[in-house]
């Protein structure tokens, strides 16, 4: 499913932006479909890239159209992180931005590691 989501992803993502296509990813496994959350920052803009698959079909994602659902409660807490993660070491560091220290910080949801 993973690998399935990154080669989506690669064909439908701009392939960088204002900072350099950084940002971060969530793929959810949820009780009515398969999720992918691909953020981008822009500035202090976040860009989200919603889709989706179907659970019988895992591996075949689609856009989610305009109006449709953005996060659901178990994935903002990896927003929240994310926001504050991107303000502490980007935005608002004291001797400038560092993408490489954003990027290894990450958060522990229950067992499992999520990357920022």
């Amino acid at each position: 499913m993973i690998a399935a989501a990154n080669a989506y992803l690669a064909d439908t993502l701009p392939t960088s932006g204002p900072d350099g296509g950084v940002g971060f990813l969530i793929v959810h496994h949820g009780s009515e479909q398969v999720w992918i959350l691909a953020d981008l920052w822009n500035g202090d803009m976040v860009c989200q890239h919603t889709s989706c698959a179907d659970l019988d079909n895992p591996t075949r994602f689609r856009p989610v159209p305009a109006g449709g659902p953005t996060a659901c409660v178990w994935e903002l807490a990896v927003h929240a992180h994310e926001r504050d993660a991107y303000i502490e070491h980007v935005l608002d560091p004291a001797n400038g931005p560092d993408i490489d220290i954003y990027l290894a910080d990450t958060i522990t949801i229950g067992a499992v590691t999520v990357p920022t």
